[in-house]
């Protein structure tokens, strides 16, 4: 990952990863505090911890590799949140990809719901991806 951007206040966000390659990635929501983790592969980040700011809804991110094979980003925030859209963008001209994540404030009930549908989501898919192979 070549880059990290953030923008926004205390009820939106947009926060954009600059990556040299298409990344394979998948996200979730965790609560306690509330978080969105975003999994990758093997990343080698390649900007400087100290451009790495925190900023409205967001109170803190933390990033590194978790396996030889996996990495992960942690953006922990103030409080409940709503992902409004998570776009992979390719980069005209000069090559390379955006992962575009724009956050927004929400409610408990509201956070709750869609780390449900997440984690029904990726039941789901494992689920059929296992049928699938059977």
């Amino acid at each position: 990952m070549e880059d990290y951007l953030i923008a926004g206040d205390d009820t939106r966000v947009r926060i954009i990863l600059h990556f040299s390659e298409r990344p394979d990635f998948s996200w979730f929501l965790l609560r306690s505090p509330h978080r969105l983790v975003v999994d990758l592969p093997r990343t080698d980040f390649a900007f400087a911890e100290d451009t790495v700011l925190k900023r409205g809804l967001i109170l803190d991110v933390r990033y590194g590799s978790m396996t030889d094979e996996q990495s992960r980003i942690i953006f922990a925030a103030k409080g409940p949140f709503g992902v409004e859209d998570v776009a992979l963008i390719e980069n005209e001209g000069k090559g390379g990809y955006r992962l575009v994540l724009d956050l927004t404030s929400a409610s408990e009930a509201d956070f709750d719901r869609a780390m449900l549908e997440r984690m029904n989501a990726a039941l789901s898919a494992t689920t059929g991806a296992e049928g699938e192979a059977g």
